[in-house]
């Protein structure tokens, strides 16, 4: 059962080391734009307004 596990260990570490950088550079940025696209929505009235107010000439 240990031996298994180990194995796995090895497995995924020579997965990790393999990786080429432009997946890696890929992932990064799902990683970091998934926030903005699950916030986005919540203040999309927010960034509408503001459009609409800095739209109107006095």
């Amino acid at each position: 059962m240990i031996t298994d596990q180990m194995g796995e260990m090895d497995t995924t570490f020579d997965t990790l080391a393999n990786m080429s950088p432009e997946g890696i550079k890929m992932a990064t940025i799902v990683i970091a734009t998934l926030p903005i696209i699950m916030v986005y929505p919540f203040l999309q009235k927010y960034f509408i307004k503001g459009m609409l107010i800095g739209s109107i000439k006095s």
